[in-house]
C-alpha cells in the first residue's frame, strides 16, 4: 500500500473512529466527551505514525527489488554479452589451433622431405652459416671434397676452398647477403 493509501484509509478510519466516540461506541468512550477525544486522538496519532512508517517501508522496499530486478536483467545481459564474446574467441583460438597444427604438420613433412632429398641427393649439398661454418653436410659432397662429415662439420667452406677462389666465393656470399642474387 502506497503512502498516499495509507493516508486515505487512517483518515477514513479516523472519522469512523471519532463519529463512533462523539455517539458513545468504542473503548475511548469515558464520561467527559473531551477525554475521550483526547484518547482517541492519541491513539489515532501513534496508528497513523505506525501506518505511515510501515507505508514508507514498503514503498522503499518496492523501489529496491524494482531496482535490483533491473540490475540482475543488466547483468544478465552483459554476462550473455561476454558469454557469446567468450564463444567467440574460445572459437578462434579453436580455428588458430587447427591452422597451427596443419602447419607444423606440413611444416613436418616438408622437413622430411628436404632431410629425406638432402641425405640422398646425388650432388653435392651443404648448409653453411653466415660465418661460413659447415652446419649440415650430404654423403655426396663428403665423397667429392674428400673429408668425412666430422671432419666438415668442425671446419668451415674457406677452409677447403682453393685460394685462388676464395675471393669469388666471398663475393658471392655478400651478393647474396644484399639480396643481389
Amino acid at each position: 500500500m502506497s503512502p498516499r493509501e495509507t493516508a486515505t484509509a487512517t483518515l477514513l478510519l479516523s472519522g469512523i473512529a471519532i463519529w463512533g466516540t462523539l455517539h458513545g461506541f468504542g473503548p475511548f468512550v469515558r464520561d467527559a466527551q473531551n477525554e475521550s477525544l483526547l484518547l482517541l486522538q492519541a491513539f489515532i496519532g501513534v496508528s497513523a505514525m505506525i501506518a505511515m512508517t510501515l507505508a514508507a517501508a514498503v514503498l522503499e522496499r518496492k523501489r529496491v527489488e524494482d531496482a535490483l530486478r533491473d540490475a540482475q536483467g543488466e547483468l544478465e545481459q552483459r554476462v550473455q554479452e561476454r558469454t557469446t564474446a567468450l564463444r567467440s574467441a574460445v572459437d578462434l583460438l579453436k580455428k588458430e589451433v587447427h591452422e597451427h597444427k596443419q602447419t607444423e604438420k606440413a611444416l613436418r613433412e616438408s622437413q622430411e622431405r628436404f632431410r629425406s632429398a638432402f641425405g640422398s641427393a646425388a650432388v653435392g649439398m651443404a648448409l653453411v652459416a653466415l660465418d661460413g661454418r659447415w652446419l649440415q653436410v650430404n654423403r655426396s659432397l663428403c665423397k667429392i671434397v674428400g673429408y668425412s662429415e666430422q671432419e666438415l662439420l668442425t671446419a668451415t667452406f674457406q677452409a677447403i676452398t682453393h685460394p685462388d677462389d676464395l675471393e669469388a666465393d666471398l663475393g658471392y656470399v655478400r651478393q647474396m647477403l644484399a639480396g643481389e642474387i
